[in-house]
């Protein structure tokens, strides 16, 4: 299957942008949420800091479920 896409720049720069780096964002999103679970797994935590960061780690990972994007390599 090939699928082309068309922006009418510059009004759909925006738009064309969000296209052309979407691997990056990808990359990036799957590379903090690494590093929050490497954080969590190997760091010597309080239990407050332990929940801090186990909570932002599951608010960014459902961001991306509720969206239907998931954070895989």
């Amino acid at each position: 299957m090939r699928v082309v896409l068309e922006f009418d720049l510059p009004d759909d720069e925006y738009d064309f942008q969000a296209a052309i780096n979407g691997k990056k964002l990808k990359g990036i999103s799957y590379d903090y949420d690494e590093k929050l679970r490497t954080i969590i797994k190997y760091n010597d935590l309080t239990d407050e800091e332990y929940q801090t960061y186990q909570k932002c780690r599951d608010m960014f990972r459902e961001m991306f479920y509720d969206e239907n994007l998931f954070i895989q390599q």
